[in-house]
């Protein structure tokens, strides 16, 4: 995909990832998933976790105009003096990556988007709302913007970054109970209402939102106002479907892996109209990034290994 952003060197990419003050943790949190065995710290994690993504293909660069096909084969060109260098720092300079596509990574990835790397983007299509418990991060950005006008990518980031800090406690939406994420779902977990406005109001900006209301319209005896419309809803749904699935699998002397069972979750997905945010079914490559990646399997029936 080409945009219409200059692409940028590895070498300015590698530093600007190095010095943001969050993501060498983030990036450490994913080495650890996706290489278990290595010793990565956050002094090497944002550069390491580049270096993966270009090795698994996930992250295309250039040179010259044309995709690098094998990042272990590294041509040198000569300068205009006639001298080579070294090839560590010939792919520092001579190799390009697109900020589109990086940015693309960070969302697979859950990763929040360094300032540097942000361009001002349209609104989310807005699907949800607070429940008793409250907003999750990305509801409450997007209502932000709707009423203030300050950019929700932005908004988002403050959140995430004051919930990090200590400052916002964020609660687990299926027991209602105060913990601390380790990994980044804007989409799923919770704040007070009363808190996020508390916390608005000690910061000195205009920001308070209205909170949960009880819906009183119903439709066949259902609520129209469902879980399931709530940005980050369809991971929880294919999540519950991916246990279940799990269970019965087990049960029938069957071996389930993460792997072997995303082509069936896709295939649930498409026949139970299941769609991302975005308003597409997942494909299985994309339930197992977002949604099996770190999903733990149940109880008794967990394979450590998978």
């Amino acid at each position: 995909m080409r945009t219409e952003e200059p692409r940028v060197t590895l070498e300015w990419l590698k530093r600007g990832l190095r010095e943001d003050p969050l993501f060498p943790n983030e990036a450490l949190e994913v080495l650890k998933h996706v290489d278990p065995m290595s010793t990565h710290t956050t002094a090497t994690s944002a550069e390491s976790l580049v270096e993966w993504w270009l090795t698994e293909r996930e992250l295309p660069c250039y040179e010259r105009g044309r995709v690098v096909s094998d990042t272990t084969d590294v041509t040198l060109f000569p300068d205009d003096t006639g001298s080579y260098e070294m090839p560590e720092r010939a792919i520092e300079l001579a190799w390009l990556v697109d900020p589109a596509e990086v940015r693309t990574l960070l969302f697979r990835y859950d990763m929040h988007t360094p300032n540097f790397l942000q361009r001002e983007t349209p609104s989310p299509p807005y699907q949800g709302g607070p429940t008793e418990l409250g907003y999750t991060v990305e509801e409450a950005a997007i209502e932000i913007e709707k009423g203030w006008g300050v950019p929700h990518n932005a908004m988002q980031d403050r959140l995430h970054d004051a919930v990090i800090r200590g400052e916002l406690e964020v609660l687990d939406p299926q027991t209602g109970l105060p913990y601390k994420p380790t990994v980044r779902r804007d989409f799923y977990e919770r704040i007070s209402t009363a808190k996020l406005n508390a916390w608005f109001k000690l910061k000195s900006v205009p920001y308070q939102l209205e909170g949960h209301r009880t819906p009183d319209v119903a439709v066949a005896g259902k609520q129209v106002d469902s879980d399931d419309s709530l940005p980050g809803g369809w991971k929880m749904r294919v999540q519950q479907e991916a246990g279940a699935m799990w269970k019965r699998l087990r049960d029938a002397n069957c071996s389930p892996t993460k792997h072997n069972i995303k082509g069936d979750l896709a295939k649930w997905c498409r026949d139970n109209e299941v769609k991302t945010d975005r308003g597409v079914f997942p494909d299985e490559d994309y339930i197992y990034r977002h949604v099996l990646r770190r999903w733990t399997p149940p109880g008794r029936y967990a394979n450590p290994a998978n």
